[in-house]
């Protein structure tokens, strides 16, 4: 490729006539066919934030591998109506990934992700304490949080996502989420929970490995070392005992295994489609599945004030928020590095039971956190050596 010409009118950047008008963005390059676009973006904030403008080209270089294939999520609210060539957009996105400041908000944000996944079980335990039983929680779990971003969604006049990529976002939410949730809650049954949550934790070196197979990206050994040692540090970290069946290490398996593939659509189509739409679609079509089950098992709301703040905290930070920002930092650091990241749950689950539930630290999970925060911060400041 000789000679390649980039030239776009991004329009209607902004959600309302009042904000800045549209903008043109020139690009001309020359490349070899061994080179990539190369871009340092703005802030990523999810769409809920406004900002007269979303993004913007402040460096441009060549980098190695111009048609290697990576997502693109420019920082816009209507990145999905862009025309623009996939090859030409994920090479700029491909660029963004280098980035030490683009790397630093994507730690931000699975920090942040970890954070709201983390204190779910700290709810979730209160809940139950309240008398609400597991499916009418998951679906009162989903339904406010969809309804709450719909309507931002709705009121920002922000595009919804269509074709393939919707069918995506609602296998993601119908098939995804309950698949994965079934096989946990079924290895429970046949396994200790602390094998449960050992298997289920098998993901990020699953995601590690499925993306440099179907991305041909090549694995160093500091992203190996880091994975080994977060699943080291989990195993630490969930304690108790590792005993189960044959049947119940498959469901724990199948788990990691959903969640993995969960992740990888998720990679493929939130950056297209956008964070807050994504998940939108994600919640509502969860809540649809949960609803169907609630209907034919019977309900169990929430009777206190209590039990709905519980409820409530799951559906705004342990859901909006966590999902989110999970989709935002993956677009900046990839499933892998998100993924392994992602092991800080455990570490903020078992800090927050202590706090408000007065659970017991033991030493081995002070060590098995501290091997996870290590191999957090190895990712962190490895810039762009992990990619």
């Amino acid at each position: 490729m000789s000679s390649i010409e980039v030239s776009r009118l991004i329009s209607s950047w902004t959600e309302s006539p009042n904000w800045l008008p549209s903008m043109i963005v020139g690009v001309t390059i020359n490349a070899t066919a061994s080179s990539t676009i190369s871009v340092d973006p703005s802030p990523c904030l999810p769409p809920i934030w406004p900002a007269s403008i979303w993004w913007s080209v402040q460096k441009i270089r060549t980098v190695s591998a111009f048609t290697r294939q990576q997502p693109w999520y420019p920082d816009a609210p209507h990145a999905n109506l862009s025309p623009c060539s996939g090859t030409v957009c994920e090479g700029l996105a491909a660029m963004t990934a280098s980035s030490p400041r683009t790397r630093l908000i994507g730690f931000v944000c699975i920090v942040a992700s970890a954070t709201g996944f983390g204190a779910m079980p700290i709810f979730a335990k209160l809940a139950y304490a309240e008398g609400v039983d597991l499916p009418s929680m998951l679906f009162l779990r989903f339904a406010l949080a969809g309804l709450l971003m719909a309507v931002v969604m709705t009121a920002r006049a922000m595009p919804w996502p269509r074709g393939s990529n919707l069918l995506a976002l609602v296998a993601m939410g119908g098939i995804g989420y309950l698949g994965e949730s079934f096989c946990y809650f079924a290895a429970l049954q046949y396994a200790t929970a602390g094998l449960t949550a050992l298997l289920l934790y098998l993901y990020p070196a699953i995601v590690t490995v499925l993306t440099a197979i179907l991305a041909r990206r090549r694995l160093t050994l500091l992203r190996l070392l880091s994975v080994a040692a977060a699943l080291f540090g989990t195993g630490l970290a969930v304690g108790g005992s590792l005993e189960g069946s044959v049947l119940g290490i498959l469901f724990g398996v199948a788990a990691a295994l959903i969640y993995s593939v969960y992740i990888l659509v998720g990679e493929r189509v939130a950056p297209v489609a956008g964070a807050m739409p994504s998940a939108t679609v994600i919640m509502l079509s969860a809540a649809t599945v949960y609803g169907l089950i609630v209907l034919w098992r019977g309900p169990a709301f929430p009777d206190s004030p209590l039990a709905w703040a519980a409820v409530g905290g799951i559906a705004l930070l342990s859901t909006v928020v966590a999902i989110i920002t999970f989709f935002a930092g993956m677009a900046r650091l990839g499933a892998a590095d998100a993924a392994t990241l992602s092991t800080l749950e455990p570490v903020v689950t078992v800090v927050l039971a202590a706090i408000f539930l007065g659970e017991a630290i033991g030493g081995w999970q002070i060590a098995g956190g501290a091997i996870i925060l290590t191999a957090v911060i190895v990712l962190a400041r490895s810039g762009e050596a992990t990619q």
